[in-house]
């Protein structure tokens, strides 16, 4: 998956994106090719 792709270059955490997962500050979320993601109440 791109998580594991992306971790080695950057110095912030990079996690997976799942449904109803709350967005944390000071990570990257990425979410699968082909999906899409909306942020509520944020």
């Amino acid at each position: 998956m791109r998580v594991e792709l992306l971790r080695p270059g950057s110095d912030l955490p990079i996690v997976a994106a799942e449904h109803g997962m709350p967005l944390q500050a000071d990570r990257i979320h990425i979410i699968p090719p082909g999906t899409m993601m909306g942020v509520r109440d944020g």
